[in-house]
């Protein structure tokens, strides 16, 4: 039968394994997989719906163009499909 560590023998071997495995510039390893606050959306405002929709707008309007350029070029021998 194996012996269980000391809670705190425990906790700074697995702090050390932790900062062995991700080390960064301070030597302190940084957990990003904490519990967050909350897993709901907060519903949007009029104003931040009205942004997602100009941003989605705009997005659409630059693939478009984008594609027309590509499909010219290929279409024109410019370039290799």
């Amino acid at each position: 039968m194996q012996r269980e560590a000391h809670p705190e023998r425990k906790h700074a071997r697995l702090k050390n394994q932790a900062a062995n495995q991700f080390p960064i510039a301070d030597g302190v390893a940084v957990n990003d997989n904490g519990p967050t606050m909350s897993t709901k959306m907060k519903p949007r405002s009029l104003e931040g719906r009205l942004q997602f929709w100009l941003i989605s707008l705009g997005m659409s309007v630059l693939a478009y163009l984008l594609e027309k350029m590509i499909l010219r070029s290929v279409k024109s021998g410019g370039a290799k499909p």
